[in-house]
Parts: C-alpha cells; sequence; structure tokens
C-alpha cells in the first residue's frame, strides 16, 4: 500500500498500513473471528499506541477511493475494506476501549489562541480585533474578524481535557470544557446572543490536548483542520455547573439535559465567510457599541479606536 498521509497521528497509520490497520479494528471491535490481520502481529503495539487517533483514522480511511486499498498484502479487497470502515463506525460509540483517564491539556489557552489567530489570519487575509481581558468579560469573545465587510467571525477560544471514561456516549476520542460560572454565566450567554444575531459565533476548541499534536498542527499548516467551532444556542440562568462535551462531529451542552449543539469544521466556517452577505462599516462599528466593547458611545470615537486596535494586532500577529 503506497499511499500515505500526513495529517495529525498519521505517522502511525502510515506504519500500520491503513488496510491492517481496518484489519485489527475489526477484528478489535467488531467480530473476534476476523483473522487477516495475523500476517502482521508486531503492528499490534503501534495499533495500541494510536489508540486516540482511531476515530480520525476511520473517518479518514473511508473517504479514500478503494483501489489505493486493493495492494495490502492480507487478501482484502478495497471494497471489503471501506465496507468494514463503516461497520467499525457503527460501533465505535459503544466501545468503552481507552482506559479510564482524564488527560488535561499542556498547553496554555493563551498559546491556543495566538496560533488559531495566526493561522486564521493568514487564511482569510483579513481584519482581527483583540479586546483586552476586561472588555472580553463584557464582549463574550477573544477575537473578532471580518473581511471585506463580509459576515463576522466572532471566537472564544477554550482549552479541553481528553476525557478517556466515555461518559458522554460520544465516540472517543472525545473533549469537554466546563463553562465559566462568573456573572451568572454572561460570558456564555453573550456568545449565544451573538450567534442568534446572525453571527458566526461560538467556541474555538481543538481536537487534542498535547503540546506536541498542537506544534505538529500548527507548522504543518493543520491547525484549523483539527480543531472546530461550537455554536452554542441555549442560555444558562442557573448557578449549577454546567460543561460542553464534543468530538470531531458531535457536541452537546449538559445543563438539566443533555443538548446536542452545532459543531462545524473551520473549512466549513471559511467557505460561509466567502458566500455569506456583506456588512457595512456602519453595521461593524455598531456591534461594538451595542455590546459596550468600549465605553465610548460616540460613532466616530469608536471608530477610530478599532481601526488603531487592527493595525496593532495585524502587525503583531504576522509578526510571529
Amino acid at each position: 500500500m503506497s499511499h500515505r498521509y500526513s495529517f495529525q497521528g498519521a505517522d502511525y497509520l502510515n506504519s500500520m498500513g491503513l488496510s491492517w490497520f481496518v484489519s485489527y479494528a475489526y477484528y478489535t471491535y467488531v467480530d473476534k473471528t476476523h483473522r487477516n490481520w495475523e500476517k502482521h502481529p508486531e503492528r499490534c503495539s503501534i495499533f495500541e499506541n494510536s489508540r486516540s487517533f482511531h476515530q480520525i483514522f476511520l473517518e479518514e480511511i473511508r473517504k479514500a477511493n478503494p483501489a489505493l486499498l486493493e495492494r495490502n498484502g492480507i487478501g482484502l479487497t478495497g471494497n471489503h475494506v471501506i465496507c468494514m470502515v463503516k461497520e467499525i463506525l457503527t460501533k465505535l460509540p459503544f466501545c468503552k476501549f481507552l482506559s479510564s483517564t482524564i488527560t488535561k491539556s499542556q498547553f496554555s489557552e493563551r498559546l491556543f489562541e495566538t496560533l488559531m489567530n495566526h493561522e486564521l489570519l493568514n487564511k482569510l487575509k483579513c481584519d482581527i480585533y483583540i479586546p483586552s481581558q476586561s472588555k472580553e468579560a463584557k464582549s463574550g469573545l477573544d477575537a473578532l474578524f471580518q473581511r471585506r465587510h463580509k459576515k463576522l467571525l466572532a471566537l472564544q477560544y477554550k482549552i479541553v481535557i481528553e476525557d478517556k471514561r466515555n461518559t458522554d456516549k460520544l465516540p472517543l476520542p472525545c473533549y469537554r470544557f466546563n463553562l465559566h460560572k462568573r456573572n451568572q454565566f454572561m460570558q456564555h450567554n453573550l456568545l449565544v446572543k451573538k450567534a442568534k444575531r446572525g453571527l458566526l459565533a461560538g467556541y474555538a476548541v481543538p481536537l487534542f490536548v498535547s503540546y506536541d499534536d498542537l506544534f505538529s498542527a500548527y507548522h504543518s499548516r493543520n491547525l484549523l483542520n483539527y480543531s472546530r467551532l461550537i455554536i452554542p444556542h441555549q442560555k444558562i440562568h442557573d448557578s449549577k455547573s454546567h460543561y460542553i462535551a464534543y468530538n470531531c462531529s458531535k457536541a452537546f451542552q449538559h445543563s438539566r439535559k443533555a443538548t446536542n449543539l452545532s459543531i462545524e469544521s473551520f473549512s466549513s466556517i471559511l467557505s460561509k465567510l466567502e458566500t455569506t452577505e456583506s456588512y457595512s462599516k456602519e453595521d461593524f462599528i455598531n456591534l461594538f457599541i451595542e455590546d459596550e466593547i468600549f465605553s465610548e458611545n460616540d460613532f466616530e470615537k469608536v471608530e477610530k479606536q478599532i481601526e488603531t486596535y487592527l493595525a496593532i494586532n495585524r502587525i503583531s500577529l504576522f509578526a510571529l
């Protein structure tokens, strides 16, 4: 099998071979009588060491051309391999195949935010507004992007924990983060308000927790591919603990009961930014006045402050 991938964790998959990986995954998760993988038992240790990537591997292989899977040396046709992948994916949500542990993020929220902003700026060639810490609390966002008055992208960045206990019934690997109780969940409720007003607004979150994975994705310019935007739509009006759990394709907000949330890839988000309606300059500036991001209510003073922030932050981020 000569086809090689270059996404996060792909070195494991390339070492095993796509069809062999599917064969052993089928044996592990679906049918213990399946034995095609036995021609290469030495690869089993690689399989065990890459368990946190299995969901990603299977999703990628499902999209592969069956012809690329034919030359596998273990007696499987390409179409058979694809069928096995689809069956494995139906079983994964019910397989508690990882140890019952929680892994905390090895990197800070500020580092994730900075690298994501840099990659988004390079992709969009746009303007960015980054509020101060005090204004972040008032606005409910860490960064606001705009490209030629196209639809705005408002982000609140989060670092997360990887939850290997599978308590949320999500296909692994899955992740979670707590929602801040500060000021009666004001940050979360402001983000919900923005999303309901038609902005592309939500939580920008990673599909990894390790420092090595962060920089591997960033240096290969794949950080956006291994991050997701979770769009909240349910405000919180109590003082209880709340959290959001997600994987690469599903997300839930856990309040009194689990509520489905929209979760989108950044490739989808970037496409929407290109195709949605334009904002006037006046609408863009009034957004800041409405949300009291600036203390000034004078249009011209706010416009000048925004232009200053945009210039400063564009220079500092592109200088990375």
